[in-house]
């Protein structure tokens, strides 16, 4: 009975944002980071996560010392816990396994990321429910209705305890009720999705494309739309977007994301998009207005040095 169930919360429903802060392992992200904080901060509460707090006593963010001697690296969205509403109306985190491949020469890497993540419910005083499937925040993006798409990673990382496995425990602790796995995108390594498919309310799904000239890109988004598509109906509206040329610069292992434009924040009805100084920039805010009319679109310039290393907005940040 799906009365049950517990709901998965989506990001445009959740009230808070959170950021690893940079300059323990990233640096050079300082000033972008605090330029995210200023923008989230107009229209979300913020949290920042620190080593060391004093230096930001400026900003606009609730600022929460870690007390720690290794920071956690700063892709928070995928080693955070997932939040979902009980039947009681209770809020509790849902914690998957972070251990992914793409980090299997470093595993004390994912190992200090995936200790945070299981731990942000005590830090936030909300239950924690510990799941033993290997899931990356990044892998499954989903509504407020238990509508789910994932890549095929989820399950070739989970391959012992099989695909029925997987979606009864996503049903029971999450509230899935329809699991849309979709191919790996290619030449990423990490098997997300969150830079190619979005939902930004329980009806519309943005789909990311590519240029002609970029071949397995473009058909890779051909794909997801025909099978996004189908698998959802006509009730459901997909507005495509269009992405940059990808490079061809990588960054530990990583291809860079530079030229990804879905992988931003959202807060409420408010989307903060990357930017990266291309001459199409304009004309494809004008188009996506055009296309969202009920959502206001807010840019965040400098976004390359971040991309470069294989991530954008989405990835570093984390809502509750």
């Amino acid at each position: 009975m799906t009365d049950d169930l517990p709901r998965p919360i989506p990001e445009w429903e959740r009230q808070r944002c959170a950021l690893i802060w940079p300059s323990e392992r990233r640096p050079h992200l300082v000033h972008l980071f605090r330029d995210i904080v200023r923008s989230i901060s107009r229209v979300a509460d913020v949290t920042v996560f620190a080593v060391e707090t004093a230096s930001l006593s400026g900003l606009r963010a609730d600022l929460s010392q870690l007390d720690i001697e290794v920071s956690p690296d700063i892709w928070i969205q995928d080693f955070a816990p997932i939040p979902v509403q009980l039947p009681s109306g209770r809020i509790e985190f849902v914690k998957f396994i972070y251990n992914p491949r793409y980090l299997a020469d470093v595993p004390e890497a994912s190992s200090i990321d995936d200790s945070f993540g299981a731990g942000l419910g005590n830090r936030l005083s909300i239950p924690t429910v510990h799941i033993p499937l290997r899931i990356d925040g990044g892998s499954l993006v989903f509504t407020g209705e238990g509508i789910a798409i994932g890549t095929e990673r989820i399950i070739s990382d989970n391959r012992l305890e099989g695909k029925r496995h997987i979606e009864d425990v996503l049903m029971h602790r999450l509230g899935i009720k329809q699991l849309i796995i979709v191919p790996e995108e290619p030449h990423d390594i990490t098997g997300h999705i969150d830079g190619m498919v979005r939902f930004v309310d329980d009806r519309t799904v943005l789909i990311g494309s590519y240029p002609e000239k970029y071949r397995a890109g473009h058909r890779y988004g051909e794909l997801l739309r025909e099978l996004i598509g189908q698998a959802l109906g006509h009730e459901y509206r997909i507005v495509r977007v269009q992405n940059s040329m990808p490079s061809d610069e990588s960054c530990e292992g990583l291809m860079s994301a530079v030229g990804n434009r879905l992988n931003f924040i959202q807060c409420g009805k408010t989307l903060f998009l990357p930017l990266y100084g291309s001459p199409e920039e304009d004309s494809f805010v004008e188009s996506l207005n055009a296309d969202l009319p009920s959502f206001r679109i807010q840019t965040l310039n400098g976004c390359i040095p971040l991309a470069r290393l294989g991530g954008v907005l989405h990835c570093v940040s984390w809502q509750w």
